[in-house]
């Protein structure tokens, strides 16, 4: 890293920054229990229990960081210890310190309020689509998928189609539900404009 990037990240010595990671380099889980422990500090052993077949490496190599989500749901956030330290070199060799470190998909959704109730979230971004939505403020779905080049409607329709049978569950509605999109091909959003009227 240069001078210069370091201007770039507006970081003077020590600096505190927030991180934001590629989707793909992190997953995202929203685990449900019967009821969640008080305790903060009791809320990682939880998810790394539930998680631990599941990961897509070696237990001791994940970092994971929890929220509760009411008191019996849980979102629990890994990745490989490795790649997430080889961006928080580069950000300290630049001279600042990551502070804080999120999936750049999950700093999205967190960013736009019209998202926490009612939105779908499709954002493409250097051959990945990041899927995501919120019901009464709290996460229902986050998915990165590699798509490898642009993302077609085979990627997105998954997505779109889950979260209408989700608005539409217990007698809901689709009706006044937002699809907003970031990055996809024109023509793509054109045909999504013209097929999901709501």
């Amino acid at each position: 890293p240069t001078r210069r990037s370091s201007e770039f990240l507006g970081a003077e010595a020590g600096a505190e920054v927030t991180l934001l990671l590629p989707d793909l380099t992190a997953r995202l889980a929203v685990l449900d229990f019967d009821t969640l422990p008080a305790r903060r500090d009791e809320l990682e052993p939880l998810a790394r229990f539930r998680l631990r077949k599941s990961l897509p490496f070696a237990e001791e190599q994940a970092v994971i960081s929890c929220q509760a989500l009411g008191s019996n749901r849980l979102l629990a956030v890994f990745a490989d210890r490795a790649r997430v330290d080889e961006y928080e070199d580069a950000v300290e060799a630049a001279g600042a310190h990551a502070a804080a470190v999120l999936p750049s998909g999950l700093a999205a959704l967190a960013a736009h309020t019209a998202l926490d109730d009612g939105g779908l979230l499709l954002r493409a971004d250097s051959g990945c689509l990041t899927s995501a939505f919120c019901r009464g403020g709290r996460i229902e779905f986050f998915r990165a998928l590699e798509t490898g080049g642009a993302a077609g409607l085979d990627d997105v329709f998954p997505s779109i189609a889950f979260f209408r049978d989700r608005c539409e569950a217990d007698g809901g509605s689709v009706e006044g539900a937002l699809l907003y999109t970031a990055g996809l091909d024109a023509a793509l959003t054109a045909r999504l404009r013209d097929e999901t009227p709501w």
